[in-house]
Protein backbone atom coordinates (compact mmCIF):
# COMPACT_ATOMS: atom_id res chain seq x y z
CA UNK A 1 0.00 0.00 0.00
CA UNK A 2 1.61 3.26 -1.13
CA UNK A 3 1.73 5.90 1.58
CA UNK A 4 -0.18 9.11 0.97
CA UNK A 5 1.55 10.83 3.90
CA UNK A 6 4.84 10.05 5.62
CA UNK A 7 4.70 11.30 9.22
CA UNK A 8 8.11 12.04 10.73
CA UNK A 9 8.46 11.89 14.53
CA UNK A 10 11.87 12.74 16.08
CA UNK A 11 12.01 11.16 19.54
CA UNK A 12 14.36 11.99 22.37
CA UNK A 13 13.42 11.01 25.95
CA UNK A 14 9.66 11.43 25.68
CA UNK A 15 8.46 8.33 27.54
CA UNK A 16 5.72 10.33 29.27
CA UNK A 17 4.05 11.44 26.03
CA UNK A 18 5.16 9.36 23.03
CA UNK A 19 2.49 6.68 23.63
CA UNK A 20 -0.35 9.21 23.24
CA UNK A 21 1.39 10.68 20.20
CA UNK A 22 1.66 7.31 18.43
CA UNK A 23 -1.88 6.27 19.38
CA UNK A 24 -3.21 9.42 17.72
CA UNK A 25 -1.21 8.66 14.56
CA UNK A 26 -1.97 4.95 14.26
CA UNK A 27 -5.72 5.59 14.62
CA UNK A 28 -5.84 8.20 11.85
CA UNK A 29 -8.84 7.94 9.53
CA UNK A 30 -6.32 8.19 6.69
CA UNK A 31 -5.04 4.61 6.58
CA UNK A 32 -2.43 5.01 3.85
CA UNK A 33 0.30 6.50 6.02
CA UNK A 34 3.77 5.58 7.17
CA UNK A 35 5.11 6.76 10.52
CA UNK A 36 8.87 7.21 10.70
CA UNK A 37 10.11 7.43 14.29
CA UNK A 38 13.72 8.53 14.62
CA UNK A 39 14.98 7.48 18.04
CA UNK A 40 17.56 10.20 18.64
CA UNK A 41 19.65 8.38 21.25
CA UNK A 42 16.93 8.24 23.92
CA UNK A 43 18.13 7.10 27.35
CA UNK A 44 14.68 6.53 28.86
CA UNK A 45 11.97 4.02 27.85
CA UNK A 46 10.95 5.88 24.67
CA UNK A 47 12.45 3.27 22.34
CA UNK A 48 10.77 0.30 24.04
CA UNK A 49 7.41 2.08 23.83
CA UNK A 50 7.90 2.73 20.11
CA UNK A 51 8.96 -0.87 19.54
CA UNK A 52 5.74 -2.15 21.15
CA UNK A 53 3.70 -0.15 18.64
CA UNK A 54 5.92 -1.24 15.72
CA UNK A 55 5.34 -4.92 16.53
CA UNK A 56 1.59 -4.53 16.02
CA UNK A 57 1.53 -2.09 13.10
CA UNK A 58 3.86 -2.43 10.12
CA UNK A 59 3.22 1.17 9.09
CA UNK A 60 5.60 2.30 11.84
CA UNK A 61 9.30 2.38 10.94
CA UNK A 62 12.00 2.92 13.58
CA UNK A 63 15.37 4.49 12.81
CA UNK A 64 17.96 4.59 15.59
CA UNK A 65 20.77 7.13 15.70
CA UNK A 66 23.08 8.67 18.32
CA UNK A 67 21.73 11.91 19.76
CA UNK A 68 22.11 14.65 17.14
CA UNK A 69 19.10 16.86 17.80
CA UNK A 70 15.62 17.18 16.32
CA UNK A 71 16.81 18.88 13.12
CA UNK A 72 19.16 16.07 12.16
CA UNK A 73 16.55 13.47 13.14
CA UNK A 74 13.92 15.10 10.92
CA UNK A 75 16.39 15.20 8.02
CA UNK A 76 16.96 11.44 8.35
CA UNK A 77 13.20 10.98 8.31
CA UNK A 78 12.84 13.11 5.17
CA UNK A 79 15.45 11.03 3.34
CA UNK A 80 13.62 7.81 4.32
CA UNK A 81 10.09 8.98 3.47
CA UNK A 82 8.20 7.40 0.57
CA UNK A 83 4.83 9.15 0.93
CA UNK A 84 3.30 11.56 -1.55
CA UNK A 85 3.31 14.20 1.21
CA UNK A 86 5.46 14.61 4.31
CA UNK A 87 4.15 15.68 7.72
CA UNK A 88 5.84 16.28 11.05
CA UNK A 89 4.63 15.60 14.59
CA UNK A 90 6.66 16.19 17.76
CA UNK A 91 6.69 13.22 20.16
CA UNK A 92 5.07 15.11 23.05
CA UNK A 93 2.17 16.28 20.85
CA UNK A 94 -0.85 14.59 19.27
CA UNK A 95 -3.50 15.26 16.60
CA UNK A 96 -7.20 14.80 15.89
CA UNK A 97 -8.20 11.47 14.32
CA UNK A 98 -8.99 13.06 10.94
CA UNK A 99 -6.03 15.45 10.97
CA UNK A 100 -3.98 13.96 8.12
CA UNK A 101 -7.02 12.92 6.08
CA UNK A 102 -8.28 16.50 6.04
CA UNK A 103 -4.87 17.93 5.20
CA UNK A 104 -4.24 15.38 2.45
CA UNK A 105 -7.66 15.68 0.82
CA UNK A 106 -7.49 19.47 0.77
CA UNK A 107 -3.97 19.40 -0.66
CA UNK A 108 -5.09 17.08 -3.46
CA UNK A 109 -8.19 19.18 -4.23
CA UNK A 110 -6.07 22.29 -4.72
CA UNK A 111 -2.87 20.67 -6.08
CA UNK A 112 -1.03 22.43 -3.25
CA UNK A 113 2.61 21.99 -2.33
CA UNK A 114 1.73 22.82 1.29
CA UNK A 115 -1.45 22.37 3.29
CA UNK A 116 -1.74 23.91 6.78
CA UNK A 117 -3.93 23.35 9.77
CA UNK A 118 -4.77 26.84 11.01
CA UNK A 119 -6.07 25.53 14.36
CA UNK A 120 -3.90 24.36 17.21
CA UNK A 121 -4.52 23.81 20.90
CA UNK A 122 -1.70 24.60 23.29
CA UNK A 123 -1.60 22.38 26.37
CA UNK A 124 0.37 23.51 29.42
CA UNK A 125 2.09 21.27 31.96
CA UNK A 126 -0.79 21.77 34.42
CA UNK A 127 -3.35 20.60 31.86
CA UNK A 128 -4.57 24.03 30.78
CA UNK A 129 -5.67 24.39 27.16
CA UNK A 130 -5.78 27.37 24.81
CA UNK A 131 -6.98 27.40 21.19
CA UNK A 132 -4.94 29.41 18.72
CA UNK A 133 -5.98 30.10 15.13
CA UNK A 134 -3.71 31.43 12.40
CA UNK A 135 -5.43 34.27 10.49
CA UNK A 136 -6.26 33.32 6.90
CA UNK A 137 -6.05 35.51 3.79
CA UNK A 138 -7.19 34.85 0.24
CA UNK A 139 -4.26 36.91 -0.99
CA UNK A 140 -1.49 34.30 -1.32
CA UNK A 141 1.44 36.57 -0.51
CA UNK A 142 -0.30 38.01 2.53
CA UNK A 143 -1.06 34.51 3.82
CA UNK A 144 2.55 33.44 3.22
CA UNK A 145 3.81 36.39 5.26
CA UNK A 146 1.34 35.52 8.03
CA UNK A 147 2.71 31.97 8.14
CA UNK A 148 6.35 33.12 8.12
CA UNK A 149 5.86 35.47 11.06
CA UNK A 150 3.33 33.60 13.21
CA UNK A 151 3.12 29.93 12.18
CA UNK A 152 6.34 28.83 10.47
CA UNK A 153 6.57 25.63 12.54
CA UNK A 154 6.73 22.38 10.56
CA UNK A 155 4.23 20.44 12.64
CA UNK A 156 1.10 22.25 11.42
CA UNK A 157 1.63 21.37 7.75
CA UNK A 158 2.14 18.70 5.14
CA UNK A 159 4.54 19.23 2.25
CA UNK A 160 4.51 17.63 -1.21
CA UNK A 161 7.56 15.34 -1.15
CA UNK A 162 8.50 16.09 -4.78
CA UNK A 163 8.52 19.80 -3.87
CA UNK A 164 10.79 19.10 -0.88
CA UNK A 165 13.17 17.03 -3.01
CA UNK A 166 13.25 19.59 -5.81
CA UNK A 167 14.42 22.38 -3.48
CA UNK A 168 16.44 20.22 -1.05
CA UNK A 169 14.72 21.67 2.01
CA UNK A 170 16.52 20.62 5.20
CA UNK A 171 16.37 21.39 8.91
CA UNK A 172 19.37 23.06 10.51
CA UNK A 173 21.44 21.17 13.08
CA UNK A 174 20.81 23.60 15.93
CA UNK A 175 19.02 23.67 19.28
CA UNK A 176 16.73 26.56 18.34
CA UNK A 177 14.97 27.60 15.11
CA UNK A 178 16.19 24.50 13.26
CA UNK A 179 12.86 23.89 11.52
CA UNK A 180 12.75 27.46 10.13
CA UNK A 181 15.58 26.58 7.73
CA UNK A 182 13.10 24.19 6.08
CA UNK A 183 9.73 25.83 6.56
CA UNK A 184 10.37 29.48 5.66
CA UNK A 185 11.89 28.93 2.19
CA UNK A 186 9.24 26.24 1.54
CA UNK A 187 6.45 28.68 2.39
CA UNK A 188 7.95 31.42 0.24
CA UNK A 189 8.64 29.18 -2.78
CA UNK A 190 5.34 27.28 -2.85
CA UNK A 191 3.05 28.11 -5.76
CA UNK A 192 -0.06 26.99 -3.84
CA UNK A 193 -0.67 26.85 -0.09
CA UNK A 194 -4.06 25.76 1.19
CA UNK A 195 -5.49 25.28 4.67
CA UNK A 196 -8.06 23.43 6.75
CA UNK A 197 -9.94 24.84 9.74
CA UNK A 198 -11.82 21.91 11.26
CA UNK A 199 -9.07 19.68 12.62
CA UNK A 200 -6.54 20.40 15.33
CA UNK A 201 -2.92 19.84 16.30
CA UNK A 202 -2.36 19.59 20.08
CA UNK A 203 0.91 21.24 21.06
CA UNK A 204 2.34 20.81 24.54
CA UNK A 205 3.97 23.87 26.06
CA UNK A 206 6.39 22.32 28.56
CA UNK A 207 9.41 23.60 30.49
CA UNK A 208 11.47 20.96 28.65
CA UNK A 209 10.33 22.09 25.17
CA UNK A 210 13.21 23.27 22.97
CA UNK A 211 11.54 26.66 22.56
CA UNK A 212 11.68 27.10 26.35
CA UNK A 213 15.38 26.25 26.70
CA UNK A 214 17.97 28.92 27.46
CA UNK A 215 19.51 30.76 24.51
CA UNK A 216 23.21 29.94 24.54
CA UNK A 217 26.32 31.49 23.01
CA UNK A 218 26.22 28.75 20.35
CA UNK A 219 22.60 29.65 19.50
CA UNK A 220 23.62 33.30 18.97
CA UNK A 221 26.34 32.24 16.53
CA UNK A 222 24.07 29.81 14.66
CA UNK A 223 21.02 32.05 14.14
CA UNK A 224 22.41 34.17 11.26
CA UNK A 225 23.82 31.02 9.63
CA UNK A 226 20.31 29.50 9.59
CA UNK A 227 18.92 32.56 7.82
CA UNK A 228 21.84 32.65 5.40
CA UNK A 229 20.91 29.10 4.38
CA UNK A 230 17.41 30.31 3.57
CA UNK A 231 18.80 32.93 1.20
CA UNK A 232 20.73 30.22 -0.66
CA UNK A 233 17.38 29.21 -2.19
CA UNK A 234 16.20 30.95 -5.35
CA UNK A 235 14.15 33.64 -3.61
CA UNK A 236 12.96 36.85 -5.23
CA UNK A 237 14.21 40.20 -3.84
CA UNK A 238 10.86 40.67 -2.08
CA UNK A 239 11.05 37.18 -0.56
CA UNK A 240 14.62 37.82 0.58
CA UNK A 241 13.39 40.99 2.28
CA UNK A 242 10.80 38.93 4.18
CA UNK A 243 13.59 36.59 5.34
CA UNK A 244 15.62 39.53 6.70
CA UNK A 245 12.58 40.93 8.48
CA UNK A 246 11.94 37.52 10.03
CA UNK A 247 15.60 37.38 11.11
CA UNK A 248 15.13 40.68 12.96
CA UNK A 249 11.96 39.31 14.53
CA UNK A 250 13.76 36.12 15.59
CA UNK A 251 16.74 38.12 16.89
CA UNK A 252 14.44 40.25 19.03
CA UNK A 253 13.09 37.07 20.64
CA UNK A 254 16.68 36.01 21.44
CA UNK A 255 17.69 39.47 22.70
CA UNK A 256 14.92 39.51 25.31
CA UNK A 257 16.26 36.28 26.80
CA UNK A 258 20.04 36.89 26.95
CA UNK A 259 22.47 39.19 28.75
CA UNK A 260 24.41 42.09 27.24
CA UNK A 261 27.54 40.10 26.33
CA UNK A 262 25.53 37.58 24.30
CA UNK A 263 23.47 40.40 22.81
CA UNK A 264 26.69 41.90 21.44
CA UNK A 265 27.79 38.43 20.24
CA UNK A 266 24.46 37.92 18.45
CA UNK A 267 24.74 41.26 16.67
CA UNK A 268 28.40 40.65 15.80
CA UNK A 269 27.54 37.45 13.96
CA UNK A 270 24.41 38.83 12.32
CA UNK A 271 26.41 41.80 10.99
CA UNK A 272 29.19 39.49 9.77
CA UNK A 273 26.70 37.52 7.70
CA UNK A 274 24.45 40.46 6.79
CA UNK A 275 26.71 43.57 6.76
CA UNK A 276 23.90 45.88 5.60
CA UNK A 277 21.51 44.94 8.40
CA UNK A 278 20.29 48.07 10.19
CA UNK A 279 18.78 47.95 13.69
CA UNK A 280 16.60 50.80 14.95
CA UNK A 281 14.74 49.19 17.85
CA UNK A 282 15.61 48.43 21.49
CA UNK A 283 19.09 46.99 22.17
CA UNK A 284 20.78 49.70 20.09
CA UNK A 285 23.65 49.75 22.60
CA UNK A 286 24.53 46.12 21.90
CA UNK A 287 24.13 46.69 18.15
CA UNK A 288 26.46 49.73 18.11
CA UNK A 289 29.00 47.91 20.28
CA UNK A 290 28.97 44.95 17.88
CA UNK A 291 29.43 47.28 14.89
CA UNK A 292 32.46 48.89 16.54
CA UNK A 293 34.01 45.55 17.54
CA UNK A 294 33.56 44.19 14.02
CA UNK A 295 35.16 47.31 12.50
CA UNK A 296 38.25 47.11 14.71
CA UNK A 297 38.51 43.36 14.20
CA UNK A 298 37.78 42.15 17.75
Amino acid sequence: MAAKVSIIVPVYNQQAYVKQCLQSLLTQTLQEIEIICINDGSTDDSLSIIEQFARSDKRLLIINQPNQGAGAARNIGISSATGEYIGFVDPDDFVDADYFEQLYNRAKETSAEICCSVCRKEITADGGEREVKTPMFKDAEKFKKQLVFTAAHLWSKIFLRQFVQKHHFQNANSNHSQDLAFSIPAILLADTICWVEDTCYYYRVLPTSSSRQNITRKDCIELPQIYNRMLAHSLSPMQSKVVIEKLKNNALYYLKRIGFINQVLLFKHIIKVFPCLAWTRDYMGAYVCARVLNQIGI
